[in-house]
């Protein structure tokens, strides 16, 4: 039975991590880009995405890569969490900033040698914060949909 009241929460949950993705984006990414403006080769290391048709990256990027990569990072730790999850509170933060650096790695080729640390420091944010709605509504489903959402609004 689905209660209205934890639907309700999760759902600020989600608003609550999605702004938070965007804050940390935006008032990060200058920092570390300073140099991308100004330099002639600031190309990225990764162009498959710019080939692609709108539609087809869309669905890759809103829907499937959001999917894969939730079930990667945060579905390990979910597991963790619903064994674990009530006696080892810093290990589950913990395991969240680990799962949140590797997943800021496997994002590496999307930036170019100028924005690097960027890309570094700013998914590692996200995948932390993904992981930590993971721990609080203790499912998958949340983190997909606020990571869709993000990269939906990425697009736009």
């Amino acid at each position: 039975m689905i209660h209205k009241d934890k639907v309700l929460k999760d759902i600020k949950l989600i608003l609550l991590i999605l702004l938070s993705c965007m804050v940390v984006s935006v008032l990060l990414s200058p920092w570390f880009d300073y140099e991308l403006e100004n330099h002639p080769n600031g190309e990225s290391l990764s162009n498959e995405y710019n080939t692609m048709s709108d539609s087809y990256s869309w669905k890759i990027k809103v829907i499937l890569g959001p999917f894969m990569e939730e079930m990667m990072f945060r579905f390990p730790l979910l597991l963790f969490v619903l064994k674990y999850g009530k006696n080892h509170k810093k290990v589950m933060y913990l395991l969240a900033l680990v799962f949140g650096i590797a997943f800021s790695l496997i994002h590496i080729s999307n930036a170019n040698l100028y924005s690097f640390y960027s890309v570094l420091f700013t998914l590692s944010v996200h995948g932390f914060l993904y992981g930590v709605l993971v721990i609080k509504t203790r499912n998958i489903v949340c983190p997909m949909v606020a990571h869709g959402a993000y990269n939906g609004i990425a697009l736009l």
